[in-house]
């Protein structure tokens, strides 16, 4: 009777110690590795709505929509397109010690091997990086800020304006 009972104590205890364990760096930083079959990629990392706020609430307000790197001239229409479609896919390819842009949600993936390597939209990631800190930069800073920090004050606006119009749309 006893081998059992501290058979039982032995493995409460174990589960005590895993429960109490700190978290590993993947879970606290928002990177989560692991392989999705399906798609046969590798999940790279995440920036969840929630880290993205987070960062966008620390960003500098006084200078959003400006960009900062010396040498750029005007961003071409064609430019500010791709900074608004295409940069995350060109991120996730040429990024990959560094997260330029935590105040963007967005989950990047690797393709594993019998699928061709990325290949950055931009044409290389020499030229995904110019036109990113010229031009991408502060035109996500800006949008995201307005769309992660503002964008409670403007859904509660709508809400508003929508319980504004209702009576009227009842008594047609």
């Amino acid at each position: 009777m006893q081998p059992l009972l501290l058979l039982l104590m032995t493995a409460l205890v174990g589960q005590l110690d895993a429960a109490t364990e700190a978290p590993t760096p993947e879970v606290v930083t928002g990177v989560v590795q692991g392989v999705d079959e399906r798609t046969n990629t590798l999940i790279d990392h995440i920036v969840t709505k929630q880290q993205a706020m987070d960062a966008a609430l620390k960003l500098d307000t006084t200078k959003l929509g400006v960009s900062e790197a010396i040498g750029c001239g005007k961003c071409s229409l064609e430019e500010r397109l791709y900074c608004m479609d295409t940069v995350i896919s060109d991120h996730c390819c040429c990024d990959k010690d560094t997260e330029p842009m935590p105040f963007v949600p967005h989950k990047c993936k690797i393709a594993l091997p019998p699928s061709p390597p990325c290949f950055p939209v931009a044409g290389n990631c020499g030229i995904y990086s110019r036109i990113f800190e010229c031009c991408c930069k502060h035109i996500l800073q800006k949008t995201w800020h307005n769309k992660l920090v503002s964008g409670a004050h403007v859904a509660r606006g709508g809400l508003a304006a929508l319980l504004a119009t209702l009576p009227m749309l009842l008594l047609r």
